[in-house]
């Protein structure tokens, strides 16, 4: 069959050049080592790809857990604003507009301070594509603290 395609001008398998001078045994050990360097190459790209996935998935677990924490965080900051109104809200016409402001407002408006930074902490590690929902969330307690100062200086005329 070799002696035909050798006749006829073809190409016959291309590596039949390197193993036409070795016996048996030397074509059984090319084979192997074939197969081991080829077992190599397979285990250096999933090492690498391996490498590069545990990378991505930590950066991921690190920043979304983090986000997760300063929103639960940011949350309940704002209940403790919500109480605060509430409590001066009930307590106003019993201790005073002055007593009330020194006791409740002041501390709301330090609890909207506290969120706020959680909110800017959150917009400083997020993507962009995240950071409109903090700055959003920052205008809105901005508006609430305002809104509930405006009610108080109504309270207090």
């Amino acid at each position: 069959m070799e002696e035909q395609n050798k006749q006829r001008g073809g190409f016959g398998n291309p590596f039949s050049v390197l193993t036409d001078k070795l016996n048996i045994r030397g074509k059984l050990m090319l084979a192997f080592l074939v197969m081991i360097v080829l077992t190599l190459a397979v285990i250096v790209i999933a090492t690498v790809s391996q490498r590069f996935a545990t990378k991505t998935i930590d950066e991921l677990v690190q920043v979304h857990g983090k986000v997760a924490r300063l929103s639960l965080d940011t949350e309940k900051t704002l209940k403790v604003m919500n109480a605060y109104e509430k409590d001066f809200l009930l307590n106003y016409n019993k201790i005073g507009i002055a007593a009330a402001k020194s006791q409740y407002l002041n501390r709301l408006i330090a609890a909207g301070g506290e969120a706020y930074q959680k909110l800017y902490e959150i917009q400083l590690i997020t993507p962009d594509a995240e950071k409109a929902a903090a700055q959003k969330a920052m205008d809105v307690i901005n508006n609430y603290i305002a809104t509930f100062m405006s009610t108080v200086n109504i309270l207090e005329r």
